[in-house]
């Protein structure tokens, strides 16, 4: 009986620790996968009260403008390269290619200058476009 009370406190010892970690953990707030996973493909939207959303890609996010248009003071895309938060509507997206799609049919990634686009587009297909075509081409795939 002893035996079997241990294992039960630490079973719930665990799976309580478990979850306070995935809690603190930032997920998606679309889709709820984990942002750390996706930091080469994450976004951010910044609403006009200053509250952040984190999202784990370019499909997610549009999701969640489309909603919220008139709510959103800025949007971020992570640099496919370094990782780094961008301006979003200033970066160069590479739509397609043999990069896979995060929640999407089509991978449409962002990179702050358009050198390294050119260079992500010469080593894996795809093609150069804006945050409008990108935004535009991600709302007729979702529909």
């Amino acid at each position: 009986m002893k035996k079997i009370a241990r294992v039960l406190f630490l079973v719930a010892v665990l799976s309580s620790s478990f979850f306070a970690e995935a809690k603190e953990r930032p997920s998606c707030h679309v889709c709820g996968m984990w942002i750390d996973q996706y930091m080469k493909t994450r976004n951010v939207v910044i609403m006009k009260d200053n509250e952040s959303h984190d999202f784990c890609s370019f499909s997610c996010m549009v999701r969640f403008v489309k909603e919220h248009r008139d709510k959103i003071k800025k949007v971020l895309s992570a640099d496919f390269e370094t990782k780094e938060l961008i301006d979003a509507e200033k970066a160069f997206y590479v739509e397609g290619g043999d990069i896979a799609g995060v929640m999407s049919l089509v991978s449409r990634i962002a990179f702050e200058t358009r050198e390294a686009a050119e260079k992500c587009v010469k080593a894996h297909g795809g093609k150069i476009i804006s945050f409008s075509e990108a935004f535009t081409h991600q709302e007729k795939e979702q529909e």
